[in-house]
C-alpha cells in the first residue's frame, strides 16, 4: 500500500499535473468571488478542456477549480459581505462584522486555516473509512432526510438576531417562497400564474441569496450620505494593530475542538448524496453558537462563528466523493462532473473502481492534498492581498462593480432576464428586512431546506400509506427527532432564562 501511495504522489507531482492545478486554483478563486458561478459553472465551463488530458492531470485539475471556488466565494462573503457560493452564507455573519472592525486580515487567516483543516480531515476519512460512511449514508431514506432536515430547520432559532418572533417570521416567508412552482408530487402550479411561466418552476436560489445579501448591501451603501458614498470612504478600513490583520497561533489553538467538530459535522453530512455543504454550514454554526461560553458575540465578529461554517463546507469537498466512489452515486453537483469526466475516461465510479483502477483511486487521493498545499500558498501569497486592495477603494468606485456582479453573476446561471428581476426584487426586499431589523439567514436556510423538506416528508408519507409512524420506527429518523427537541428545549429554556433575568435599574 505504500508503494501504491508513493507512485500516486509521484504522478501527480509531475509538472503537467502541476501545473494544471496552478492553473486550476487561481480560476476557482476568482469564478468562485462572483455571486452566482461557483464550483458546478466553473467545473462545467473548464470540462471540455480535459477531453485530451490524461485523467492524472484532469481529475486535479477540476478538484482545483471545485475546492477553490469555495475559498473565494468565501473571500467576498468575507470583504464584501456577498457570497460567492451559497456555502459562504454562513460565514459572512462573523466574517463581515469581523473584517468592518479593521480585522479583515484576521478573518481571512482563519478562514484559510479553517477550511485546510477541515479540508484534510475530510480527505483522511475519506481515504480511511470511505466504505463505511458510504454504507451509513445508504441508510438514509425519506424519512430520515425529512428528520435531518428538521433538524437543521430548528438550528433557524439560533440565527434570529435579537428577535425570536422577527426570525421565526422571517423563516417563515422563507418557507412560503419556497413553495413557490410545481407541486413537486401532482404537478400543480403553486403561487405561479400561468401568465408567468418563469414562477413555474419556482424561484431561483442564486438569485434569492445574491439579491438578500449582495444587493441589499448596494442599497445599504447607497443610502448612506452621498458625500460620503463617493468619497475617500473605503468600504472596510485595516486596524493599524498589527495582532488585528493576523491570526494568532493561541487564537487558532482554542478554535480546534470547533474546527475539528465543525469538520466532522461536514464530513458526515457530505457523505449523504444531495446534503451538501449549505446545509453544513449551518448545522455547524448552529451548533457552536450552542456550545460556545459566548453565543451573544455570534453576528458581531466571533471567531467560532466564522470557524465552524468554513471548516464544515471544506470538509463537504473530500466526503461528497464518498458514495461517488464507492458506489457510483455522486455526494452532489460538483462530485457529479467529477464523475462524469471520469467516465470519459472509460472509468465508470463503482466498487470495481477500487478494483480495476486502484492507481486512479490513490492518485486522486493525492491531489487532493497537494490542491490543498498549492491554495494555502497562493491564497497567502497573493490572493488575500489582492482581494483587501480591491476593497481598499472608495465605496463609491466598489459597489458599482459589486452590483455588476450581482447583474452577471445571476444572470449566468440560467441566463434568465427573470432571475436578474428576481434578484433585484430581493435586494430592494433584503434592504427593507435590514432596516425594520429581520434577519436575512432564516429565511435563506428556510427557503434552502423548504422544498427537500416536503419533497421527503411526502415521499414518506406515500411509502407508509400515511402513517406517520414511520418517523419513529427507524433508529436514524428517531435519534434526529429526538434531537431536534432536545435542541429546541434547550433553546426555548435559555430563552425563558434570559428573559426572566431581572432587568437592571438606571
Amino acid at each position: 500500500m505504500l508503494t501504491a501511495i508513493t507512485d500516486a504522489f509521484l504522478s501527480v507531482l509531475n509538472p503537467v499535473s502541476i501545473g494544471a492545478i496552478l492553473l486550476g486554483v487561481p480560476i476557482g478563486m476568482v469564478i468562485g468571488a462572483i455571486p452566482g458561478l461557483g464550483g458546478t459553472i466553473g467545473m462545467a465551463i473548464f470540462i471540455p478542456f480535459t477531453f485530451t488530458m490524461p485523467t492524472a492531470v484532469a481529475i486535479p485539475f477540476l478538484l482545483a477549480i471545485y475546492r477553490s471556488t469555495t475559498y473565494g466565494g468565501s473571500v467576498s462573503a468575507i470583504l464584501l459581505r456577498i457570497p460567492g457560493t451559497p456555502e459562504a452564507a454562513a460565514t459572512l455573519l462573523d466574517g463581515y462584522p469581523l473584517a468592518k472592525q479593521g480585522k479583515a486580515g484576521k478573518a481571512l487567516g482563519l478562514m484559510l486555516y479553517a477550511s485546510m483543516i477541515g479540508d484534510v480531515l475530510s480527505d483522511l476519512i475519506l481515504i480511511m473509512l470511505a466504505v463505511h460512511i458510504a454504507k451509513m449514508a445508504m441508510k438514509f431514506g425519506p424519512a430520515e432526510y425529512f428528520a435531518l432536515l428538521v433538524f437543521s430547520l430548528s438550528i433557524i432559532g439560533t440565527l434570529t438576531g435579537k428577535s425570536i418572533i422577527k426570525g421565526m417570521l422571517a423563516a417563515l416567508f422563507g418557507l412560503l417562497l419556497a413553495t413557490i412552482g410545481m407541486d413537486p408530487i401532482i404537478g400543480v402550479p403553486r403561487f405561479a400564474p400561468l401568465s408567468i411561466f418563469e414562477l413555474c418552476k419556482g424561484l431561483d436560489f442564486i438569485a434569492l441569496l445574491v439579491g438578500l445579501f449582495g444587493m441589499s448591501e448596494v442599497f445599504i451603501q447607497a443610502d448612506k450620505e452621498m458625500a460620503a458614498f463617493f468619497g475617500s470612504t473605503k468600504i472596510i478600513e485595516d486596524s493599524p494593530n498589527r495582532e488585528d490583520r493576523r491570526t494568532s497561533w493561541t487564537e487558532l489553538k482554542s478554535q480546534l475542538v470547533n474546527i475539528f467538530r465543525s469538520g466532522m459535522i461536514g464530513t458526515f453530512i457530505g457523505a449523504i448524496p444531495a446534503a451538501g455543504g449549505s446545509i453544513a454550514c449551518w448545522i455547524a454554526r448552529g451548533v457552536a453558537e450552542r456550545s460556545s461560553k459566548h453565543p451573544e458575540k455570534f453576528g458581531t465578529g466571533s471567531l467560532e462563528g466564522l470557524a465552524a461554517p468554513e471548516a464544515a463546507n471544506s470538509a463537504v469537498h473530500g466526503a461528497n466523493l464518498i458514495p461517488l466512489l464507492t458506489l457510483g452515486i455522486p455526494g452532489n453537483a460538483p462530485a457529479a462532473v467529477i464523475g462524469a469526466a471520469l467516465m470519459m475516461k472509460g472509468i465508470v465510479p463503482g466498487p470495481l473502481m477500487f478494483q480495476h483502477h486502484t492507481d486512479v483511486i490513490y492518485s486522486l487521493y493525492a491531489s487532493l492534498f497537494i490542491i490543498n498545499a498549492i491554495i494555502f500558498t497562493q491564497a497567502v501569497s497573493w490572493f488575500n492581498r489582492s482581494a483587501r486592495y480591491f476593497v481598499s477603494f472608495p465605496r463609491g468606485l466598489i459597489f458599482p462593480v459589486v452590483a455588476i456582479f450581482c447583474f452577471l453573476g445571476t444572470y449566468l446561471v440560467n441566463n434568465s432576464m427573470f432571475d436578474v428581476a428576481t434578484m433585484l426584487i430581493m435586494g430592494v426586499f433584503g434592504y427593507f428586512l435590514r432596516k425594520t431589523g429581520f434577519p436575512i439567514p432564516p429565511l435563506v436556510m428556510a427557503f434552502l431546506l423548504g422544498g427537500m423538506t416536503e419533497n421527503r416528508f411526502r415521499q414518506a408519507l406515500k411509502i407508509s400509506g400515511g402513517n406517520l409512524s414511520i418517523f419513529f420506527t427507524s433508529p436514524l429518523s428517531l435519534f434526529f427527532v429526538v434531537l431536534t427537541i432536545i435542541f429546541l428545549g434547550t433553546m426555548t429554556f435559555r430563552e425563558w432564562k434570559q428573559r426572566s433575568k431581572p432587568t437592571p435599574k438606571t
